[in-house]
């Protein structure tokens, strides 16, 4: 029950094809060893397989537009109930992609031994994950605006329920970064080796997280306006329910500061080593050195 218009299947070994119900346009399969592909109920347009061992892909019920498997060993690949724009997977060995009913416009996956990728409800604009070998990304329900992951050894980060708006995570070894609920403006993460962030319920406007080793940083239900933490080796900071106007903590090793409920209006802590600071509920206008 299919228009058939265009397909090549060269050189490959070929285990399980089903093509079903579809206006096919173009579909090359190229010096390939296919295990299990499955294109139901859509108006495929342009799918190119080429040098690569196929273990798994289902491409079902989506308008098709432009997808690129080259160079690589495909082991599981489910695109599902979307409208395809753009979608390049390059020279990598994927281990477990999906995505799951969402507008896609432009995703760049290269050069990356992927294991699980869960993109699920959300109107894709921009993502860039390039020469990292991935481990636990999910990113869910959200309108996302510009996402850069680069040359970094993931491990787990959660984007959930959120209009993203420029995230930056760059040249880090990433062990677990929590960011909920909350419609992000500018968030930079770079050159660190992240052991816990947790980023909760916030309109978040610019943080800064430079060159250190983060031990537990939390930030919880605060309208942020400028944070700067840089070069220094984190060992517990609470920053909870205030309205943050400008706190630079600067070269110093932080062992335990409570920031709690207070409208804080200027704040430096700068070349001390600090051992316990509590300052709750109090209206600061002044700048401590």
């Amino acid at each position: 029950m299919l228009d058939l218009h265009t397909i090549y299947l060269r050189m490959s070994v070929l285990h399980t094809l089903y093509l079903t119900m579809l206006d096919l346009h173009t579909i090359y399969l190229r010096m390939s060893v296919l295990h299990t592909l499955y294109l139901t109920m859509l108006d495929l347009h342009t799918i190119y397989l080429r040098m690569s061992v196929l273990h798994t892909l289902y491409l079902t019920m989506l308008d098709l537009h432009t997808i690129y498997l080259r160079m690589s060993v495909l082991h599981t690949l489910y695109l599902t109930i979307l409208d395809l724009h753009t979608l390049y997977l390059t020279m990598l060995l994927l281990h477990t992609l999906y995505l799951t009913m969402l507008d896609l416009d432009t995703l760049y996956l290269s050069m990356l031994d992927l294991h699980t990728l869960n993109l699920m409800l959300l109107d894709l604009h921009t993502i860039y994950l390039t020469m990292l070998e991935l481990h636990t990304l999910y990113l869910t329900m959200l309108d996302l605006d510009t996402l850069y992951l680069t040359m970094l050894d993931l491990h787990t980060l959660y984007l959930a329920m959120l209009d993203l708006h420029t995230l930056y995570l760059t040249m880090l070894d990433l062990h677990t970064l929590y960011l909920t609920m909350l419609e992000l403006h500018t968030l930079y993460l770079t050159m660190l080796e992240l052991h816990t962030l947790y980023l909760t319920m916030l309109d978040l406007h610019t943080l800064y997280l430079t060159m250190l080793e983060l031990h537990t940083l939390y930030l919880t239900m605060l309208d942020l306006h400028t944070l700067y933490l840089t070069m220094l080796d984190l060992h517990t900071l609470y920053l909870t329910m205030l309205d943050l106007h400008t706190l630079y903590l600067t070269m110093l090793d932080l062992h335990t500061l409570y920031l709690t409920m207070l409208d804080l209006h200027t704040l430096y802590l700068t070349m001390l080593d600090l051992h316990t600071l509590y300052l709750t509920m109090p209206d600061i206008h002044t700048p401590y050195a």
